[in-house]
């Protein structure tokens, strides 16, 4: 089969709102296309960073584009149409963005009129939650900041602070018995849930019990989750006190401690996150579902509010 002669000069790579992404070493300069087949455009990025793929002629115009997120493990790939025959030098130029905090909610409004299937609830409930450590990339600079200037004392006084906290939720949600807990997670999901689309029905307020106990929700589970957090923080501020890093080491330092955060290093702790996030994501299309043509535009509003909301920080 003929080959083109579509040298690219050059893989561009752009990117907009932190993002990164990063084609094999095979996309080189002069590289060639096969004419007549459907050319497949590969590479690596942040998990669920929008990705732009544009090959333009020698004047920029656009000869052929795609589009795709970046999936697990931060992998992408896209096909591009077939080219015909020619000499003409080409570029490519693939594009990188992370959806941000008001992208979220603009997607969430668009679905929230609606029916949603579990699936999709599913895969943007994955999808916010994926982005949770590329998020703290922009929180990380003022965090390590602010940790950097603690004190011993304070160190103490922060840790004191956590066990008090934690001895707080282990009395509303250990000590009591699982009756009462079960309540309790009831009324709390009742609360929040008409908050967003308003007063619940008996049908759905029987719904909300039914998910309760049937949720995958271990409170030994959820206890050692805060224990390990606790500990994390207390033990990686003591020990940059004592190492003395360099403002860059602390951001280092301070960025892995949010990312554990949001991803557990205990395989078993994360293995509990990821049943838990796929029942809720399950539960919530459920709840939607059941939702009539006014709580839907109670929704609505709610998250036209939140975008309004974030807007208005941005602007500060």
């Amino acid at each position: 089969m003929q080959i083109a002669s579509a040298s690219i000069l050059a893989a561009a790579l752009a990117s907009t709102a932190l993002a990164d992404v990063t084609l094999p070493a095979a996309f080189t300069d002069h590289m060639v296309l096969q004419r007549g087949v459907r050319a497949r455009i590969f590479g690596s990025a942040q998990v669920n960073e929008q990705v732009d793929v544009t090959l333009l002629d020698a004047k920029g115009t656009v000869l052929r584009s795609a589009k795709t997120s970046a999936g697990q493990g931060g992998r992408w790939s896209v096909e591009l149409e077939p080219l015909s025959a020619s000499a003409d030098p080409m570029t490519l130029r693939v594009n990188a963005r992370r959806m941000t905090g008001q992208q979220w909610l603009q997607q969430l409004q668009t679905m929230a009129l609606q029916e949603v299937s579990e699936e999709q609830s599913c895969k943007i409930y994955r999808e916010i939650w994926e982005s949770l450590p590329t998020l703290t990339d922009a929180a990380d600079a003022g965090t390590a900041r602010l940790a950097g200037s603690l004190s011993a004392d304070q160190v103490d006084h922060l840790r004191n602070k956590l066990e008090r906290h934690h001895r707080d939720w282990r009395r509303d949600w250990v000590e009591p018995g699982a009756d009462d807990v079960l309540k309790k997670r009831v009324q709390r999901a009742r609360e929040r849930a008409e908050d967003f689309y308003g007063k619940l029905t008996p049908p759905q307020q029987r719904l909300l019990r039914q998910q309760a106990e049937r949720s995958p929700y271990d409170v030994a589970l959820s206890e050692a989750m805060r224990l390990r957090r606790q500990e994390d923080i207390v033990s990686t501020l003591r020990s940059l006190q004592q190492q003395r890093p360099t403002p860059d080491e602390w951001r280092r330092e301070v960025r892995s401690l949010l990312q554990r955060s949001v991803t557990s290093p205990v395989s078993a702790h994360q293995a509990y996150v990821d049943r838990v996030n796929d029942f809720n994501c399950r539960a919530m299309a459920q709840m939607h579902n059941s939702t009539s043509a006014e709580q839907r535009q109670s929704a609505l509003k709610r998250l036209q509010k939140y975008e309004r909301d974030a807007r208005a920080l941005m602007a500060r």
